[in-house]
């Protein structure tokens, strides 16, 4: 089965579109009784409506707005790319096949290569003749998705889905200008490997747009799996009292596993810090109600994992690529968004 078609179907699910039963799609069907007994009535359709909530639950973790935006995004492209290519495709009096393998560029030789080349450390030792014919078909299913993309843009449908936005205080440390007309709030936790992942993201959207974003640290440690995700969250606190959080920071994420806390001791000399003042402060915890009111937050955002981002208040969970993030910067800048003041 295509990509397309499979997404279509999805999409036809996600929306409660689609018929649970199959082809099969009379109404004697769905108001077939299915259990029944002790003054007990059950109907295929009330099954399907139960399976359909039990699903969607699942897919949205409980109706999460975030969760709920992304379904339906997924619902409404792969809707509109099926969309597009029926009618494309009527237009030609062709097949969609026939009109996707006319749009789409065959799979090179020399493409298969460059890209053994390029990924060779991940092909596990295989041979290019052992996995070309693999190569060829995940390079004929990007510019297959390229092709799709180009027909969609040129039937220029509007589509006005919104994310949802949350409002959340950008303070904290940051990086780029204050006046940034995109700001991007961080919630981490420096023993979270996927955290650890996220920082040359923000550092290479920073390097992208040193005019355009401002990123700002907010904590978020996840005590119940990382035990000393909190220490290192007020440690990292005391560094930014001495103006040295970013250069903690950057030590604490290039060093995993080292959170002990003469390994934050050897970081503050590292970085430069006065060691006494830095000792005093995270002998007493002095940062600890910073670290609780990001704590507070992220909850009241409904972020309960790490990394957590907000772009301009849209929320983004996990280290997505840089794309992703290009995305949602891309459409803010175009329509004129701001940072919230």
């Amino acid at each position: 089965m295509n990509t397309y078609r499979t997404l279509a179907a999805v999409a036809l699910f996600s929306l409660g579109l689609a018929n649970a039963s199959g082809c099969v799609s009379s109404q004697s069907a769905d108001s077939a009784v299915v259990a029944s007994g002790s003054g007990f009535s059950v109907t295929l359709a009330e099954v399907d409506e139960e399976v359909r909530e039990r699903l969607f639950q699942e897919k949205t973790r409980g109706g999460d707005v975030a969760m709920v935006y992304e379904l339906r995004a997924e619902a409404l492209d792969s809707m509109i790319q099926s969309h597009v290519l029926a009618t494309e495709s009527t237009r030609r009096n062709v097949t969609v096949d026939e009109l996707l393998a006319s749009e789409t560029p065959a799979v090179t030789d020399e493409e298969v290569e460059a890209f053994y080349e390029t990924n060779r450390e991940r092909m596990q030792g295989a041979s290019l003749e052992a996995i070309a014919d693999r190569i060829r078909g995940f390079l004929g299913q990007q510019k297959q998705g390229e092709t799709v993309g180009a027909l969609v843009e040129a039937a220029s449908i509007e589509v006005s889905l919104e994310r949802p936005r949350f409002e959340v205080e950008p303070i904290g440390p940051s990086r780029g200008p204050t006046d940034a007309p995109i700001t991007i709030v961080e919630f981490s936790d420096f023993q979270c490997p996927f955290c650890s992942r996220a920082v040359p993201i923000m550092n290479e959207l920073l390097s992208r747009h040193p005019d355009d974003i401002r990123v700002v640290y907010r904590h978020l440690p996840l005590e119940s799996i990382h035990p000393r995700a909190r220490d290192a969250a007020v440690a990292s606190a005391c560094a930014e009292d001495q103006d040295k959080f970013w250069a903690f920071h950057d030590a604490l994420f290039a060093n995993p596993g080292q959170f002990g806390d003469e390994d934050f001791a050897r970081v503050s000399t590292e970085v430069g810090l006065d060691t006494e003042a830095f000792s005093a402060c995270y002998a007493v915890r002095t940062p600890e109600p910073r670290i609780d009111a990001d704590i507070e937050a992220a909850r009241a955002a409904g972020v309960t994992s790490t990394p957590a981002f907000l772009v301009n208040g849209i929320l983004m969970k996990g280290a997505q690529p840089v794309e992703a993030f290009e995305q949602v910067i891309a459409s803010e800048l175009a329509q004129g968004r701001t940072a919230a003041p």
